[in-house]
């Protein structure tokens, strides 16, 4: 992995972390029941960070680490594809009741609760959809988070914090 590569893949985790701590996405999270979830990834996720420093310098070395460095890039891609979909969802939710609030509704619309809204067809399909993406790549992060110890690699070796962004660290 070129220098600009490893330079994406440390990008791509930073901006993982910033999607996952967002308001919008926590919000939406407690409403879908799947904080819990997202909680995990970014366990995960900052498990995996520590170690991404002594990664990239084995690397070079070592074509399993390379490899592992791949399937990481490549999940980090998959996990923003993710968390731009639920993005897209929770303002489309918004906009939804934002225009139902405003429309002037017949009376018997009026009486549905808001929170009832989220239970029509296409609320339940993206749910539907999302939950087995979320199960796949809570599996993968889990798989690649317990590989970084059978590669060896070393959590961050004296480096300097960079970048802060609540609780997280991040070397550039």
């Amino acid at each position: 992995m070129s220098i600009i590569g490893e330079a994406i893949l440390s990008a791509s985790v930073e901006m993982l972390f910033k999607k996952l701590t967002s308001a919008e996405l926590l919000q939406f999270a407690r409403q879908e029941e799947i904080l819990a979830d997202l909680k995990k990834w970014e366990r995960n996720l900052m498990k995996i960070q520590a170690v991404l420093s002594d990664a990239k310098e084995k690397q070079r070395t070592k074509e399993p680490v390379k490899i592992w460095l791949a399937e990481l890039r490549n999940l980090a891609y998959d996990v923003e594809d993710i968390l731009d979909e639920f993005a897209t969802e929770a303002l489309r939710r918004k906009l939804l009741l934002e225009r139902e609030a405003d429309a002037s509704t017949s009376m018997v619309c009026r009486f549905i609760p808001t929170c009832c809204t989220k239970f029509s067809p296409q609320s339940l399909k993206f749910n539907s959809m999302m939950m087995s993406n979320i199960k796949e790549i809570t599996v993968r992060l889990q798989d690649i988070a317990m590989e970084k110890n059978n590669l060896h690699l070393k959590e961050n070796s004296g480096e300097v914090c960079v970048k802060k962004y609540g609780l997280f660290c991040f070397i550039v």
